[in-house]
């Protein structure tokens, strides 16, 4: 299977990554790299994330990088994972989902 970063995603990695190379340029690297090598495993195991619940549709799943989580849609008829947002867990659950496709 595919796996596909949108530009949010990709946006929120960068963001996470400059605002932790604030304190640490070194931790911000390890960290962003981390979490792009943690949505490899979706090529092999797309389901392997925990479905969120909030969406109320299986194909949205997220992956844990403590403190973040990895929001991601599963599109199995097209054979590709689509990571949508990173975010800290203390935040709320972005609302720029669309579940109803696909």
């Amino acid at each position: 299977m595919i796996v596909r970063w949108t530009r949010k995603a990709q946006i929120d990695l960068r963001g996470i990554e400059k605002h932790i190379a604030i304190d640490s340029p070194t931790l911000a690297k390890a960290m962003s790299k981390k979490i792009a090598s943690k949505t490899k495993i979706l090529a092999d195991h797309p389901l392997f994330g925990a479905a969120v619940d909030v969406y109320d549709v299986d194909r949205i799943r997220e992956l844990l990088v403590v403190p973040y989580r990895i929001l991601y849609k599963v599109n199995e008829c097209d054979g590709y994972c689509e990571v949508l947002a990173i975010f800290h867990a203390a935040q709320l659950l972005p609302d720029l989902l669309d579940t109803s496709s696909g």
